[in-house]
């Protein structure tokens, strides 16, 4: 009978050693799967307008459109932990043979113009939310592209009527401010060319959120 008894307390203590391993296993999954802290980037948004009373080359969008459109644009995002929090949004105008250059001469000089306008004052963005850290303008036409992300500046432009979702235009532009290169291959990652993906994989997940943090210093 002794035997017995000591034979069921073994088998107890077995049996509880059991779910206290797999508690712990349980706990440390659930803590390397945990939805990282959120981490959000101020942003400044501009309409561009063509100036005069001609508005072909300017951007039909509308201010209070933007807010659905980065309700969207965070939706994409929230999966690598990253939020865009519009700080500044205005419209401005630009002159219309600035706005040519950006549809007829962005290899050569268009987008180089634009924001050397900008910075002379001929192009007034007003007073923005100092906190932006990145800069988005929406424009009529970029006489072919989507949108796109100049190089060495934090700010992209984006078309009225891409052939893909506008939002997946801003969060794939957005992509490269945030150090990913365009993917191969797989038409639902958010950085592949030409689609309306969303995907981020963990390693694109880990370089945005590196260069997020940069940015949020």
């Amino acid at each position: 009978m002794t035997g017995i008894k000591t034979c069921i307390r073994c088998a107890f203590l077995a049996v509880m050693a059991l779910a206290c391993t797999a508690g712990s296993i349980a706990q440390n999954k659930s803590t390397t799967d945990a939805t990282p802290a959120m981490l959000t980037l101020p942003v400044a948004i501009f309409i561009v307008d063509a100036e005069g009373t001609d508005d072909t080359l300017s951007s039909q969008r509308t201010l209070k459109s933007m807010d659905n459109h980065y309700q969207q644009v965070n939706r994409v995002w929230q999966q690598a932990g990253i939020k865009f929090d519009p700080v500044t949004v205005k419209r401005i105008k630009a002159p219309r043979r600035l706005l040519h250059g950006l549809i007829h001469e962005r290899g050569r000089g268009g987008i180089a113009r634009f924001y050397r306008a900008i910075r002379n004052g001929e192009i007034d963005i007003g007073i923005v939310d100092s906190s932006a850290v990145i800069y988005n303008f929406y424009v009529r036409s970029l006489g072919g592209p989507n949108g796109l992300k100049p190089q060495g500046v934090n700010s992209i432009f984006v078309v009225d009527d891409p052939i893909n979702d506008g939002y997946r235009v801003t969060s794939h532009e957005i992509g490269h401010i945030l150090g990913l290169y365009h993917a191969r291959y797989d038409a639902n990652k958010l950085l592949f060319s030409g689609s309306n993906g969303t995907v981020l994989t963990n390693e694109e997940k880990t370089v945005a959120r590196y260069f997020a943090e940069r940015l949020a210093r």
